[in-house]
């Protein structure tokens, strides 16, 4: 079975470009990549990055 692993960086923007990104947030992006993913994505893992960016990592296959 292949397994594709992507990461992607969700640049979202804020004010000055350096809030860190709410809790709320962070689970927000991931009940959308569930609900939109559906078929596509088997599993997915978002934490605050460095430089507060938003990494989204997805498998699928």
């Amino acid at each position: 079975m292949r397994t594709t692993l992507s990461v992607i960086k969700a640049d979202i923007g804020s004010i000055g470009g350096r809030i860190k990104p709410s809790h709320q947030l962070l689970e927000r992006i991931r009940e959308f990549v569930i609900n939109n993913g559906k078929g596509l994505v088997n599993d997915i893992y978002v934490r605050l990055g460095i430089n507060r960016d938003i990494p989204v990592f997805l498998t699928s296959g």
